[in-house]
């Protein structure tokens, strides 16, 4: 009897699945963004709409109006809307592909900043927009989209385009997003009057140079207004100042390091440090750590301390190509391992050594100072005005007057404390004095005779 012969095994599938989950890219999206920041991501696309329909021109005219509530947020503008072309293929995928066209001098790099905020703020989220040559109207459940895994589509809903030979009228050019269901922590958020402020100091930081290009930007009603970058500078004090270009020329940055005073009646240290700009989009502000040079271990740049309070320092990286900036995908920060980024650190550390050497010796003039010494540091840091970057007259090196040179003969210290008025005039009295520091020098004459050794 013939044996059977064994059927051939069968083959081992090679396929193994790695598809992305909804679920993944919503949770890593908006995992370590702060709210305030993602809207500012809203707040940047605006900008690169007034790019775009502007390019180097002024933005007057132009607006962004945002409004925030328990229930809704909205975000509006008249910068020109989203084009056909930028909506179908580009400005809803995840991430930037290849190919999408390039706004010169912008701030959206990554392709990830009004998904990732509509996410982080809710449920729901009609995008309405209309350009020159099209308007359409997008409609994101978030629920629902969710609940279909193998689609990574949406949807336009009422598209139109203008009579052929015809333009949509330049007033109706713009965009409003409008996010509803919101998640109960960005709900409570915006509750707070506190987040208001904070987040209207965020985009007016973030978006000074825009603002001060002709962009009005209001939040619930308020226009907002950004803070002057300044620096000190008179006959005796001048800012250091350098630029220089990389990768080929295709990067320009620009460097001040100086002092400047807070316009609070005491000098503020939270605003010291230095101020980093991407495409005049503020990335890192008032920084005090090893980031921006504050290593320690050295002499000439040391740790943080707050006789540095007056410390300012402004770096501007600009580039038509944003992809070559040195920034986080967040833009809260730097990439720190970026070459470009590295190489002008090391010129932010060298153009802050006269300064930090410069408080320095303010500080020990001030330790040193008795009536009968100058105090020419002081003085001139006192006296120095603020002009604004644009107006000031800058050097290679940060220049300040020289100390004043310590007379010869013992060091000097002072002595102060307090006591009841009852007790001081007594011991005017009892000295025949009329003065306070009178009586607190005869005093501590009388005790260095009387009960100090020789």
């Amino acid at each position: 009897m013939a044996r059977r012969k064994a059927n051939p095994a069968q083959p081992i599938p090679l396929e193994v699945k790695a598809d992305p989950t909804k679920e993944f890219f919503i949770e890593m999206l908006t995992r370590d963004i702060e709210l305030k920041h993602a809207i500012v991501d809203l707040v940047d696309n605006c900008a690169d709409g007034a790019r775009r329909i502007r390019k180097q021109q002024p933005f007057d005219g132009l607006h962004v109006r945002i409004e925030t509530g328990t229930d809704t947020f909205v975000i509006k503008d008249n910068c020109g809307g989203i084009s056909e072309k930028l909506a179908r293929h580009y400005a809803f995928c995840f991430g930037r592909p290849a190919g999408t066209p390039s706004v010169k001098h912008s701030v959206g790099q990554f392709g990830v900043g009004m998904k990732r905020a509509l996410f982080k703020l809710g449920k729901r989220a009609e995008i309405e927009s209309t350009s020159a040559k099209f308007a359409f109207r997008v409609v994101i459940d978030v629920d629902d989209w969710q609940n279909k895994p193998e689609d990574w589509t949406f949807e336009f809903q009422d598209p139109r385009r203008p009579k052929k030979g015809r333009l949509f009228a330049k007033g109706k050019w713009g965009t409003r997003i409008e996010v509803s269901r919101l998640h109960p922590s960005v709900a409570s958020e915006f509750g707070l009057e506190n987040f208001g402020i904070r987040l209207g100091a965020d985009i007016a930081a973030a978006h000074l140079y825009t603002m001060e290009k002709g962009l009005k930007i209001s939040l619930n009603g308020n226009r907002l207004k950004g803070q002057p970058l300044t620096l000190q500078q008179s006959k005796e004090i001048k800012p250091a100042y350098e630029e220089m270009e990389l990768e080929g020329g295709k990067v320009k940055v620009r460097l001040y390091a100086g002092v400047s005073r807070s316009k609070q009646p005491r000098e503020d240290p939270k605003e010291a440090g230095w101020y980093i700009f991407c495409n005049d989009r503020l990335v890192l502000g008032a920084d005090k750590s090893d980031v921006t040079g504050w290593i320690g271990g050295r002499a000439d740049v040391p740790k943080y301390h707050p006789q540095y309070a007056r410390f300012r320092g402004y770096a501007f990286f600009d580039s038509d190509d944003a992809g070559l900036l040195p920034w986080n995908t967040t833009k809260t920060g730097v990439d720190e391992n970026s070459k470009c980024y590295r190489t002008v650190q090391q010129r932010m550390m060298n153009l802050m050594q006269p300064v930090i050497g410069f408080f320095n010796a303010v500080k020990d003039e001030t330790d040193r100072a008795e009536e009968a010494l100058k105090t020419p540091l002081r003085d001139a840091l006192q006296k120095a005005p603020l002009k604004k970057l644009a107006e000031l007259e800058t050097g290679d090196v940060f220049v300040a007057p020289k100390p004043d040179v310590i007379r010869d003969g013992p060091r000097v210290g002072k002595i102060l404390y307090k006591k009841p008025l009852t007790e001081i005039k007594r011991v005017q009295k009892a000295l025949g004095v009329g003065t306070y520091h009178e009586a607190g020098e005869k005093t501590f004459e009388h005790f260095l005779r009387t009960e100090c050794d020789d």
